[in-house]
């Protein structure tokens, strides 16, 4: 086994192809299949595509995991455990990226939350009871997901509870100081 430039990006490519096939799952969830089938065109087609998944950054995991996490979301559903299990899941590899990961999981869950509650309103607002039982699923949810990062990795509890979350300290010369 030797380490040439095609095993190191052959990482990259795999993300590259699974973030394609999520996609397309994503967009069939809602949309006809030739509108898939073009999306998915576009985006291999794309600049970003072609040079960035070919590279060696981190950006095709990023996608990956934005996709991975928009699929889990989409296809929740509370009453199977499974379905849960994925969810927390992917939003816990999502969170561990870096801070574009953890500001797109709040835009994510927030979408979700709000795209569940518009879906189900005349159910939910008919019975107080039941907008408790669905916002509390959501609430419990939340904090599933940082268990679960305390479980992978015990430093995340210091990062979770500061703001280091979404401005995680910066080494000299990453960030420029207008103020002295």
């Amino acid at each position: 086994f030797v380490t040439n430039v095609f095993t190191l990006k052959i990482t990259n490519i795999i993300y590259g192809l699974l973030s394609l096939y999520l996609f397309f799952k994503i967009i069939l969830k809602d949309s006809d299949i030739y509108t898939a089938y073009l999306g998915v065109g576009l985006y291999l087609t794309s600049f970003y595509f072609q040079a960035l998944h070919l590279s060696l950054i981190a950006q095709p995991i990023t996608v990956f995991l934005v996709l991975f996490c928009i699929f889990s979301f989409q296809n929740l559903n509370f009453e199977n455990y499974k379905s849960y299990l994925y969810v927390i899941l992917s939003s816990s590899l999502l969170l561990m990226n870096y801070i574009i990961g953890r500001y797109l999981f709040l835009v994510i869950i927030t979408y979700f939350a709000l795209n569940y509650f518009v879906d189900n309103k005349k159910q939910i607002l008919n019975r107080y009871k039941l907008f408790k039982e669905t916002f509390f699923k959501f609430i419990v949810l939340f904090f599933l997901i940082f268990i679960f990062l305390i479980i992978i990795n015990p430093n995340n509890y210091l990062t979770i509870f500061t703001f280091e979350i979404f401005d995680p300290t910066h080494t000299r010369g990453e960030r420029i100081n207008l103020v002295q």
